[in-house]
């Protein structure tokens, strides 16, 4: 019970969001949301053409992760994915981040950039959560930030199938 994969609002366990009022997350995700391979949230490919020093960047808080409880992303740069990199694998006893932690991934220059995050999670008493997932790079001046915005959405425990996460890409560019 209690499967969720989706935007939360409030909390979830001692999970709140780091900024703003919503993150993105998961507990119990061990096939009742739409597979028994774990889940995925997949940003599109964004144009960071023209600009320098890009990188990638979110924040996750894990709780409790445990054997064959596991979080990776992959990286894609011009449509080429980049290969899986494991940010969390869990463990005997439970592998916790201790609070809000930030991924940053280096990319330089690209003309296209991407990400794709898994996780698998089969336990009601662990819980993740993911937020400010950001492209940031230079383009002369001012710095330009891209960011991702989850729009909120839920999947009822039982359900099967796929269910499409909205994201709206924003950019700001200071004055």
């Amino acid at each position: 019970g209690g499967d969720r994969w989706s935007t939360s609002s409030g909390s979830l366990s001692a999970i709140t969001a780091i900024d703003g009022s919503q993150f993105f997350g998961a507990q119990d995700i061990d096939g009742t949301c739409g597979s028994s391979a774990g889940e995925s949230l997949t940003f599109d490919n964004v144009s960071v053409n023209g600009f320098t020093g890009v990188e990638i960047s979110f924040q996750y808080y894990v709780i409790g992760y445990d054997n064959g409880d596991d979080v990776d992303y992959e990286v894609f740069i011009d449509g080429v994915g980049q290969g899986v990199v494991s940010l969390i694998a869990g463990g005997t006893g439970g592998v916790s981040s201790g609070g809000w932690q930030t991924e940053t991934i280096v990319i330089g220059t690209a003309t296209t950039v991407g990400i794709r995050l898994d996780a698998d999670q089969n336990g009601g008493s662990d819980y993740a959560g993911f937020d400010n997932f950001q492209v940031t790079g230079t383009a002369g001046s001012p710095d330009p930030v891209v960011g991702f915005d989850i729009t909120s959405s839920s999947i009822a425990e039982g359900n099967s199938g796929t269910t499409v996460h909205t994201v709206d890409v924003t950019m700001d560019i200071a004055p």
